[in-house]
């Protein structure tokens, strides 16, 4: 987190492992902007909305998979 009255950005995303006890922080590179990460359909993505408003999926390891462009 940033401090009291700064713009917050997202890097990337967490996946907490409940049972293992345990969390992997995935960076991506070129996301410095204010958006939230999803699952993704079956859990086996996660989805993020960039700047261009394209619609970005990743693999768990941020790994790109797709990208839907922003409407025309």
């Amino acid at each position: 987190m940033g401090r009291l009255g700064e713009e917050q950005r997202t890097r990337g995303f967490v996946i907490v492992d409940v049972v293992s006890r345990t969390a992997r922080v995935t960076r991506v590179p070129g996301d410095d902007h204010r958006s939230d990460y999803v699952w993704g359909p079956g859990s086996a993505s996660v989805v993020h909305s960039g700047p261009d408003e394209a619609v970005r999926f990743y693999r768990p390891d941020g790994t790109p998979l797709r990208t839907v462009p922003p409407p025309s």
